[in-house]
């Protein structure tokens, strides 16, 4: 099912390339899991939760989650920052 947004045509791109960005996150995970490294997604593949490893899925969506809560902060912390030197010069 295509998901069609109403939200601005810049938005509807960066939602147009979520496909990729999971399928870089499956092959880091499939990657991960043949040839671990000393990483975050290492590190999360070797997790269990209640006895069983974690699903590729629950791996997506944890990776997912890390990348967009990374560059949400980034962008909050970038524009509080300009915002406070501009009315504290």
């Amino acid at each position: 099912m295509k998901r069609t947004w109403a939200c601005s045509p810049r938005s509807q791109a960066a939602f147009a390339r979520e496909g990729w960005v999971f399928d870089q996150i499956r092959a880091a995970i499939a990657d991960r899991r043949a040839h671990p490294r000393e990483d975050a997604i290492s590190h999360l593949c070797r997790q269990q939760v209640m006895g069983r490893p974690l699903t590729d899925y629950e791996l997506e969506c944890t990776i997912y989650l890390l990348i967009i809560g990374g560059v949400d902060t980034t962008t909050s912390l970038t524009g509080q920052t300009l915002l406070h030197l501009h009315q504290h010069p």
